[in-house]
């Protein structure tokens, strides 16, 4: 058997020519049915077979030993998990733990040295899933554990599929050493549902679910389907415990069979009978004429007839309902026409009824049906209207009240609050505020009707009650408002006084800018009544004026700066607060600190008037640099230059032989000390000194001679 070249595999490196037996081992289930592929039970001495399908089911996997022997490459599980197949075997056994752990014992090897393991499940032989670790280098005399990866079902057929390239020879033995690899032995739970039933009812069958099995296979009667198939049906897991069974019209069994490849197929029953629903008659229902009736069926009905309906029960069978309806005759009574008072009613069936007009009233019979009660109310009108009158105020001392409106051809008589009586005709002069009746009687046939009408009549004659807050007119004649209010409020006011014009005179808070008296009045429109007061305005008189100096520097021209401040307001007082908070109770003052000056006019009445300066502060010194040079023997001048970092600067030499010059940059011809001198515009000096030095000394000279 050939290898590929240097092929890497879980750390070992193949190359041409070294053998590597290998075997491994997986676990292979069957969910879907029981024993799907009918495997048989091992009996012993089976070795490894080379297929899922042709290989047999061990029924304890404790324990288990074998000898890997496989010559051919067999049929390795896709995707199969040591990537290299060599030569496949397949043990099968059933799960009775849902989590598995087992060792196996490698024993030496008369062929090989090694083998490779996992464990499968594979439903049908047809789909595979690795449920466990893989190893691919299990060498002899030695124990490898494997443990599950996912959780295993009970009662299901898993398989140990290895792998012996070589092909090896190497006995093995299996230990369970946690969980179960015997397979259980079910028990066979009775269906639970309906066993009486229709032709055509779909009806739901469960049984708990039960251990050890891996499906569930359900048969039915004839002509039935289950979950909407027909029979048998066989259901994986959980999802078989329930079923609904659709009948058919024959009765018979509903059957569930459980077990596994070992423990065999158990069966249990539940006898069921189908036959159809008989018809249900309801007893007759009568019902009064114009009403309908609402039956089962959700229909309302209004005539004498049977009534039928057919319902499907909760197992989908129909059911049919029949019952008589029967309508009784209608009953009507006429009363006539009833004649009344306006206002006033006839009672009808313990009901009142009023107003003219044709009425319909229905009444319950002795049967409890409507019995209907027709007549016509006419009324006759007696309607007594005073209208609204006018109130009694300052404007006017007595009202008319009027009764005009009542209903004509009446007698009227009217009365105050104590019942006495005042007069007899449509109309009333009263003088006094309070509550007023007018009673009318209408005649006419057998009737005789009266009505009251009755009227408040008001009476405002309270005079306002005035008040005025006020203020004082603050300094530069600053406006001030004077408040006026009244009780009640809402009344028409008015100002008079120095500062009142057409434009705030019907304020109730005016503005005001010139002191004196002031009158405010309150006018109620609606009664005539009105109230008034006065007040005094008083002023401070105004914020004197006020001119100070400009703002200025202190620098090294002026250290000291005279501020002054004026005034022209009589009796004013002036002052100076420095920055440093020192005040100067005087209109001039010698400033030699720098910032803000205020200046401050205090007016006779108390107003002030405050104005500022600001004075800089400018002692800065310039920085001046002096450079001078060497003289030499050529007798030409040499350049004394001065630099400072101010502009406009004035610059001033001064050296040897009376030396002067005013400029930045000039020439001398004199060694020694010169003095440079810098003034910035602010008047700040600085000096610095420059050294000319005179290199005038002749070189020596020898001259020497030869004699001849």
């Amino acid at each position: 058997m050939q290898y590929c070249q240097n092929k890497v595999l879980h750390g070992l490196v193949l190359r041409r020519g070294w053998v590597l037996p290998v075997l491994v081992l997986y676990l292979i289930s069957w969910s879907k049915v029981i024993n799907a592929q009918n495997l048989p039970i091992c009996q012993g001495g089976e070795l490894p077979a080379s297929s899922c399908a042709s290989s047999c089911v061990v029924c304890d996997l404790n324990g288990y030993s074998n000898t890997t022997v496989q010559i051919t490459p067999g049929s390795p599980p896709p995707g199969f998990c040591t990537q290299v197949v060599h030569n496949i075997g397949w043990i099968g056994f059933i799960a009775g733990s849902v989590d598995l752990s087992i060792d196996v014992e490698v024993f030496p090897c008369t062929l090989g040295n090694s083998i490779e393991m996992g464990i499968y499940e594979g439903p049908n032989c047809t789909s595979y899933n690795l449920v466990s670790n893989c190893n691919t280098a299990m060498f002899q005399n030695n124990i490898y554990s494997f443990n599950n990866t996912e959780p295993l079902v009970p009662g299901c057929i898993y398989f140990l599929v290895f792998d012996n390239n070589g092909p090896a020879s190497c006995p093995f033995t299996v230990t369970v050493t946690s969980g179960s690899a015997t397979a259980p032995q079910p028990a066979a739970p009775v269906p639970s549902g309906p066993t009486q039933v229709c032709p055509g009812a779909t009806v739901t069958y469960t049984i708990p679910p039960v251990f050890g099995t891996c499906s569930y296979t359900w048969t039915a009667p004839a002509g039935s389907l289950i979950n909407g198939a027909p029979g048998p049906a066989s259901i994986q897991g959980d999802a078989g415990t329930t079923v609904d069974v659709t009948f058919g019209s024959s009765s018979g069994n509903v059957c569930v069979q459980v077990g596994n490849a070992c423990a065999g197929n158990l069966q249990s029953c539940l006898p069921v009978t189908v036959a159809p629903i008989p018809p249900t008659i309801l007893p007759p229902v009568s019902i009064c004429n114009g009403d309908s009736y609402e039956w089962i069926d959700g229909n309302f009905y209004a005539n004498s007839q049977v009534m039928s309906v057919a319902f499907s029960s909760w197992l989908g069978c129909d059911s049919v309902v029949n019952q008589q309806l029967i309508v009784r005759p209608a009953i009507i009574t006429n009363l006539g026409t009833q004649l009344v008072c306006e206002g006033d009613c006839i009672e009808v069936g313990g009901a009142n009824y009023c107003g003219s007009g044709f009425y319909q009233v229905t009444l319950s019979s002795w049967q409890n049906c409507d019995s209907n009660v027709v007549f016509s109310l006419l009324e006759f009108p007696a309607n007594a209207n005073i209208a609204t009158p006018d109130t009694i105020n300052c404007l006017q001392s007595s009202v008319l009240l009027d009764g005009t409106g009542s209903t004509s051809q009446s007698t009227f008589q009217w009365y105050n609050a104590s019942g006495m009586l005042l007069g007899a005709d449509p109309t009333q002069v009263v003088t006094a505020a309070g509550n007023y009746s007018l009673v009318i009687v209408k005649t006419g046939g057998n009737i005789s009707c009266s009505d009251t009408a009755t009227v408040m009549v008001l009476g405002d004659q309270q005079i306002p009650v005035v008040s005025i807050m006020t203020d004082t007119i603050g300094c530069n004649g600053i406006p001030v408002q004077i408040f006026g209010s009244s009780f009640p409020d809402s009344l028409s006011c008015f100002w008079t006084g120095p500062g009142i014009d057409t434009s705030n005179q019907n304020l109730l808070a005016p503005f005001v800018g010139l002191p004196g008296t002031y009158v405010f009045s309150a006018t109620n429109p609606l009664t005539g009544c009105a109230a008034a007061d006065s007040t005094t305005v008083i002023g401070l008189g105004p914020n004197p004026n006020l001119t100070i100096s400009p703002d200025d520097t202190l620098d090294c021209n002026s250290p000291v700066i005279q501020l002054v401040a004026s005034s022209s307001t009589p009796g004013s007082t002036l002052s100076w607060l420095a920055p440093n908070g020192t005040t100067f109770p005087s209109d001039t003052v010698n400033a030699d600190l720098g910032g803000w000056w205020v200046a401050t006019a205090l007016g006779a009445g108390g107003c002030v008037t405050s104005d500022s300066l600001m004075l800089s502060f400018d002692t800065l010194q310039p920085m001046v640099t002096a450079l001078g040079g060497e003289l030499d023997c050529t007798g030409n001048p040499i350049l004394l230059q001065g630099i400072s970092n101010v502009g406009n600067a004035l610059y001033s030499w001064a050296g040897p032989s009376g030396f002067l010059a005013n400029v930045a940059d000039t020439l001398t011809t004199v060694s020694g000390i010169y003095t440079l001198t810098v003034t910035a515009p602010n008047g700040c000096m600085a000096a610095d000194t420059a050294l000319v030095l005179a290199n005038t000394n002749a070189p020596d000279l020898m001259v020497t001679g030869m004699d001849t």
